[in-house]
């Protein structure tokens, strides 16, 4: 499972690649200010859409058995899992959100640090094995 979870994050900044970040502006001359999200994903390329569908199937699967393996975690857990879970489903989506850095290596380190939960829940696991 970590092995393929590497891979999804993997995939998810090979799908970033394929995009920009844009900044929102309010137009000067309107007499409308309207409040957003400062920056935002340009939609996919049609071309690319397809990769993002697969994405999203490769981690929903993925999801779903690692979910189904640690579902008698407490409710804290389960929640932050959950909270992670719509966070990577919106990194693969295109999401965008008030904490989106403007270039993309800094959201590199943001993905890693949302992924990070279930790497250290994996790597609990492998240590029990061992």
């Amino acid at each position: 499972m970590t092995d393929e979870l590497r891979s999804v994050e993997e995939e998810i900044l090979g799908l970033w690649s394929k995009t920009e970040i844009w900044e929102f502006r309010n137009d000067p001359g309107s007499p409308f200010f309207v409040i957003a999200h400062p920056f935002h994903w340009k939609s996919l390329p049609v071309e690319h859409r397809a990769v993002q569908a697969a994405l999203l199937g490769k981690y929903r699967h993925w999801y779903e058995l690692f979910h189904r393996c640690h579902a008698l975690h407490s409710s804290d857990v389960l929640d932050e899992l959950t909270k992670t879970n719509e966070q990577i489903l919106g990194a693969i989506e295109l999401k965008s959100d008030w904490g989106k850095p403007r270039r993309l290596k800094k959201n590199r380190p943001q993905l890693a640090g949302k992924i990070d939960l279930f790497r250290n829940l994996l790597s609990r696991h492998t240590a029990v094995k061992d």
